[in-house]
């Protein structure tokens, strides 16, 4: 079984004595999560079978822009300084802005979801078989 699902039935068991109202609810949370990632599972493949390229490949470009804002941060603010000072370089560097907060849970919404649309694809393959 799913963890989220044992996660919500150890929540709602609290509330729910009766056994047999716990395994209708673990019966009817599965088949609802597994209609939802057959969903999602759906819109990536048809995404992916699209005839435009953009629209086939826009979460593997979203991921690769989302790394590279992150690499280009962490090398240009947290490793490049030592390297000025390992090797004596009198080179100005601007102080780090900060990224904004919001922009880091787009960032992680948005890396999360694409990671987690393909393990969802992976598990409703599972599932089905």
């Amino acid at each position: 079984m799913l963890p989220i699902i044992d996660s919500i039935l150890s929540i709602v068991g609290k509330f729910l004595p009766d056994q047999g109202s716990r395994d209708e609810l673990k019966g009817k949370l599965s088949v609802e999560i597994t209609k939802q990632m057959k969903m999602q599972s759906d819109i990536i493949r048809a995404e992916q079978k699209s005839s435009s390229w953009i629209t086939a490949n826009w979460r593997p470009l979203f991921s690769l822009l989302c790394c590279t804002m992150i690499g280009s941060h962490w090398v240009l603010y947290d490793v490049f300084p030592y390297i000025r000072t390992a090797l004596d370089l009198n080179i100005w560097l601007p102080q780090d802005p900060g990224l904004d907060p919001e922009l880091w849970i787009t960032i992680r919404i948005c890396l999360g979801g694409y990671i987690g649309s393909r393990s969802a694809e992976k598990i409703a393959r599972i599932i089905k078989s």
